[in-house]
Parts: structure tokens; C-alpha cells; sequence
């Protein structure tokens, strides 16, 4: 089964182009509402998330995806944000982040780290 990636960034032809030919299942959101509403529809293990979106900001989708305990993974990708703003990408659950300009294949890196993670994690929560 693939896993899935929900990409909420405004790169999001360029980077779906790459995970789906690295073999993900993917679907985009333009904006922070979308976003969340594609959450229950879409069921993704990796959220792919800009921090600057209209409607709503990928740190409020952060902070709701925590507080409703959805429990994917989330990768910022997003141009640099303020030193302030980017040490609290981890208290709002993301599990890594890179910044703009990005390099494709850290990014193929950071998502198989993230997801091969998520697997092992779920793996030993099974009775």
C-alpha cells in the first residue's frame, strides 16, 4: 500500500511531479482550510505543509492537527520564518522542516526518514 502525502505548499506541482514518481500516493491543498478539510477525506500519513498559506497559516493547521490528535507526520516546507517562529515548528508537531529554495532529493530523503519513522513507531505501539 502507498503511503499517502497531502502537499499544502504553493510548489505543489513540482513536488507532487516527485513524489508520485517516488512512488507516494499524493493530493494538494492551496490553502490552510483546504487542508483541513482534506484531512479526513484524503487520510494522509505525511503532511507536506507551507507555513504561509492563505485562509489559514500552516502554523494554525499545525496547531490544529495536534489539538485534534490526528497523529501524521508533519514536514514544513517553507521559505525561513523568524528564529522565533522556526524552534516552534517542533512544539506544533512538525518532525523536520526545510526551508526555501529546496533541494528535491532532501526533501525524498526527509520524507523516507519521516515515514520509515512513523512505521516503526506504529509497528511497536501493535500488541
Amino acid at each position: 500500500m502507498k503511503k499517502r502525502i497531502l502537499a499544502a505548499c504553493d510548489e505543489t506541482a513540482v513536488v507532487k511531479e516527485r513524489l508520485i514518481h517516488w512512488g507516494y500516493e499524493v493530493d494538494t491543498a492551496f490553502d490552510g482550510e483546504e487542508t483541513m478539510q482534506k484531512f479526513g477525506s484524503f487520510k494522509p500519513d505525511l503532511l507536506l505543509l507551507d507555513l504561509k498559506m492563505p485562509k489559514m497559516s500552516g502554523m494554525r493547521v499545525q496547531e490544529e492537527s495536534k489539538r485534534r490528535r490526528l497523529g501524521l507526520s508533519i514536514f514544513i516546507l517553507s521559505v525561513v520564518p523568524s528564529e522565533a517562529e522556526m524552534c516552534r515548528c517542533p512544539a506544533r508537531g512538525a518532525d523536520d522542516y526545510i526551508f526555501k529554495p529546496f533541494d528535491t532529493w532532501r526533501v525524498r530523503e526527509s520524507v523516507e526518514r519521516i515515514l520509515s519513522f512513523r512505521r516503526e513507531r506504529t509497528d511497536h505501539e501493535q500488541p
